[in-house]
């Protein structure tokens, strides 16, 4: 009988929380809108804020004022459109809060420099000034506001206070002059503007020291009061009372009630930090959220690498409790905190980064959408990059529950990576639900020898087996067979394992009802049945478990398995280049001759099979970048019901030392008639602990493209050692999971201290000439900073091409070859302009440019000395070829 439990019992190694996109809208008009800020109302709704240059179009159903216009969208609890609102002047219009009154109407607050014109009443004070604009709970404009000095006056939050009166906060270089009596401290002020209920003017104050400040927002507190949060470049001047740790920090100022100062702090490092969002936590403190550029340095324990995301939490009187720096190598920006009820923290902003650092994904374009959970500790508990093919960011995030979070961004991507609607016309608002209310159906998958229907003791278990439901969803069973499958929604689900060549599962589908959410459907077991009888069907597989190099001891892995219903008793030959001499393999051969190394390997059951790891020395001769072939049969191939996988071979080159974290792939170029084939591309990831200790677990993401190649016929191989694979699919990373590796470091246990995993996957058919595959891995040992492999790359090209440069030692013919100055390629024809790429012997491009009709030449004396992989690819052909570059 099925049982639905909680999900703290449900737990596993293998198993992780995620999220996921529940829905998602894009808003907009044929001209450009920014979202900055989403607030969630009183209906369950949310209302929307930023700025809009479209007239009536698209979504938009009023015209345009002038330039730039406020726009205000207010949605149901589905994002469904319930009313917008345009407001502006014939000028330049920003707005950047809103925030529900206790009416039950809404306060919108940003700058204008518009003069008297549309739904402006007054005139401009200076440059920009604020305008405040109060609407019913309908929308309708009951009243607007301008305040301002002869300078710029940028109102970026606002607060209704206690007794209805409304703060509106913001930066100032005006000096007394318009509404602004208080004198100017510095280049730039906080600068407070009080007002009625009603939008009268009630005073204003300026705080700040003698260099920049720019105030970002405004908390209300517990306690009644509330706290200013910003940017600060001063030192102990004006009202300022700390100096400044370096170039700008996060400055926080509380105020009791009646508005009055407690205390304020200035945090920060040596560089720049930036405050956009402070938070009140549960126990009165305060979480800060920002960016930082700064080193190890003041407040910072933790070095940035570029713009990093720099979160703070204090206790209630501003004292740090912790910091966390958040990123990977490039600019990360985080815009926005939300404090979830049953703790921790929901952050979001927009990164640049690809898998690296803290960044566990790749961008769909030059700028994604970055969130990530925190704990109440400050760790990662879970993130996600949400993207499309060009430029999203994130400014305003909202944590509605303890699993449900919304994320208000802009985008200017049509329909690619995450975004699943068309852009209206430049920049939209891009607002999504993303949520961690999964059920989860769990089982268990196994070879069921006996076909009585139930798992007995020493019937194996099915690993790496996918089990899938229609929406899409998928994972894969772990060592033991067990697999946990998470849905959205309540409801009934249906999931299967993919099929199996002469077995099938029993039972073929399993179905679960769920309610509620968070709870778990288990015992949802298949045993696979075989259907007929008397199928030979071997296959072998090899694999580069180390990389080759001249006069070392260099491994294979091969790979061999039943994919039949018979008890077969298989024949392994190796063929091993004419460069390589046998050393040792871990199952002793039958033979050993100069050209092949025979195992005759006992019974294999039907569904099962095994790895030999053969070690063979490279002739010591061998310059880098000379290639390596060998290959592999598994006999008996007569009567073999696949006898095309009863043969393998891989060629490779001998590389020279570099770091051992890499991965490579049997397939560099692929033609139009293998790619109309779905061909396999197998990838080898290898890693070396080289650190000074035991690594306990090691972890391997690998960014998938799944537009290039089809997710769903992942296999994994083998592996050094054992581990679990997974699809991470909002990561849209595979991942391998090595627990309790304990593998040795080099110091320690050099030839123990390497590892690998082998795995294939198909290419997509509908790949043109031209087009590339790219694959890469991020390791990560213990909590260590990932190590990124190389990129192996494979290109689709045209057959005719290649196969008349391949009767070739050399595809290309360069002279002089070697050279230290310019080369020329001799046989190269071109009538068209075309890319010349050169890569090192670890596949890292070096080198990328234009050659010329009439001018086939390139100046290498910039080069490092080495072998190079030449490649010129234009619309006359492609071309491939080695180049020596000398001293």
């Amino acid at each position: 009988m099925k049982t639905l439990v909680t999900l703290t019992f449900i737990l596993t190694t293998f198993f992780s929380m995620s999220q996921d996109l529940e829905w998602q809208h894009t808003y907009g008009g044929s001209g450009s809108e920014v979202l900055n800020n989403i607030v969630r109302t009183s209906d369950g709704g949310y209302i929307c804020a930023g700025q809009s240059r479209s007239g009536i179009s698209g979504d938009k159903t009023e015209a345009s004022r002038g330039n730039w216009d406020y726009w205000i969208l207010k949605l149901d609890s589905l994002g469904a459109i319930q009313w917008q609102k345009t407001l502006g002047g014939s000028n330049i219009d920003f707005l950047y809060k809103v925030k529900q009154t206790s009416d039950g109407g809404y306060i919108c607050v940003g700058q204008s420099n518009s003069p008297t014109s549309g739904d402006k009443t007054e005139a401009s004070r200076g440059a920009e000034d604020f305008w405040i604009v109060k609407l019913d709970s309908t929308g309708i404009l009951t009243w607007e506001k301008t305040i301002g000095g002869s300078g710029s006056d940028y109102c970026y939050d606002v607060l209704e206070l206690q007794n209805g009166d409304f703060l509106c906060g913001g930066s100032t270089t005006s000096p007394p002059s318009g509404d602004k009596t208080s004198l100017t401290l510095g280049s730039s002020d906080f600068w407070l503007v009080y007002l009625t209920s009603a939008g009268s003017l009630i005073g204003e104050q300026t705080l700040g020291g003698f260099s920049g400040e720019r105030l970002n927002c405004i908390t209300g507190t517990s306690d009644g009061g509330y706290l200013l949060g910003g940017i600060s470049a001063s030192n102990i001047s004006g009202t300022k009372t700390e100096n400044s740790k370096g170039g700008d920090d996060y400055w926080l100022i509380k105020c009791n009630s009646s508005g009055n100062e407690q205390w304020q702090k200035t945090i920060g490092g040596s560089a720049y930090d930036y405050l956009y969002r402070v938070k009140e936590t549960t126990d009165h403190g305060f979480i800060c959220a920002g960016t930082s550029l700064s080193p190890v340095s003041g407040d910072k324990t933790e070095t940035s690498a570029n713009w990093d995301n720099w979160i703070v939490r204090t206790d209630s009187s501003g004292t740090i409790i912790w910091e966390k720096t958040l990123g990977g190598s490039e600019t990360d920006w985080t815009q926005s905190i939300d404090v979830i009820p049953g703790g921790g923290f929901f952050c979001g902003g927009w990164s640049e980064t690809n898998l690296s650092g803290d960044k566990t994904e790749v961008n769909f374009g030059g700028r994604d959408n970055w969130i990530y959970k925190l704990d109440d500790n400050g760790s990662i508990v879970w993130q996600n990059t949400i993207g499309g093919d060009t430029t999203e960011e994130a400014l305003s995030v909202l944590a509605l529950g303890d699993n449900d979070y919304i994320v208000g961004s802009h985008s200017l991507s049509g329909i690619s990576g995450d975004k699943n609607e068309s852009s209206r016309g430049s920049t939209d608002y891009w607002i999504m639900k993303v949520t961690e209310d999964y059920n989860y159906i769990k089982g268990n998958i196994y070879i069921d020898q006996n076909s009585n229907g139930t798992k007995d003791p020493g019937e194996l278990n099915f690993p790496a087996k996918r089990v899938i439901e229609p929406n899409g969803k998928f994972t894969y069973s772990n060592r033991n067979g067990d697999y946990i499958l998470q849905v959205l929604n309540t409801g009934t689900f249906t999931v299967s394992p993919d099929p199996v060549s002469y077995y099938a599962p029993l039972p073929l589908t399993h179905s679960a009802f769920f309610p509620a959410l968070q709870l778990t459907d288990s015992l949802n077991d298949f045993g696979y049945q075989s259907t007929v009888s008397g199928i030979n069907d071997l296959s072998v597989t090899i694999a580069p478990a180390t990389r080759f190099r001249s006069g070392q001891n260099s491994t294979y892995a091969i790979s061999y398995y039943n994919n039949g219903t018979m008890i077969m008793t298989p024949e392994i030959i190796f063929h091993p280049d004419p460069q390589l001499a046998y050393v040792s393999s871990s199952v002793t051969p039958a033979t050993v001759s100069t050209d092949s190394i025979t195992w005759s390997l006992p019974l294999l059951e039907p569904l099962s099979g095994g790895t030999i790891l053969v070690t063979l020395l490279p002739n010591i001769a061998l310059p880098t970048g000379w290639d390596i072939l060998s290959s592999v049969y598994i006999n008996p191939v007569t009567g073999d019901a696949t006898p095309s996988d009863n043969y393998h071979s891989w060629l490779l080159d001998v590389t020279n030392p570099w770091d051992p974290n890499d991965i490579t792939v049997n397939e560099d170029t692929l033609y139009p008639a293998q790619v109309a084939a779905n061909t396999w591309l197998d990838y080898v990831i290898r890693f070396q602990n080289t650190g000074n200790d035991t690594a306990f677990n090691i972890t391997i993401l690998n960014p998938v493209d799944t537009s290039k190649v089809d997710i769903s016929t992942l296999q994994m191989i083998s592996a050094s050692h054992t581990a679990d694979m997974n699809w991470i699919s909002y990561e849209r990373n595979i991942s391998f999971n090595f627990n309790n590796i304990q593998l040795p470091d080099s110091n320690v246990n050099e030839e123990g201290s390497h590892g690998y995993v082998h795995y294939r996957i198909k290419a997509r058919n509908t790949l043109s000439v031209g087009d590339s595959i790219t694959m890469f891995g991020g390791i990560y040992f213990d909590f260590n900073a990932p190590v990124i492999t190389n990129t192996a790359v494979t290109y689709i090209v045209i057959p005719s091409d290649i196969q008349n440069h391949e009767q070739e030692v050399n595809y290309i013919y360069i002279y002089p070859n070697p050279s230290n100055a310019e080369v020329e390629f001799k046989n190269v024809v071109l009538k068209n302009t075309a890319l010349v790429m050169m890569f090192d012997a670890m596949g890292r491009i070096i080198y990328s440019g234009d050659i010329f009709p009439g001018k086939i030449k390139l100046n290498v004396s910039t080069f490092v000395p080495g072998l190079y992989t030449v490649v010129i690819s234009g619309s006359d052909g492609i071309w491939r070829g080695k180049l020596m570059v000398q001293d």
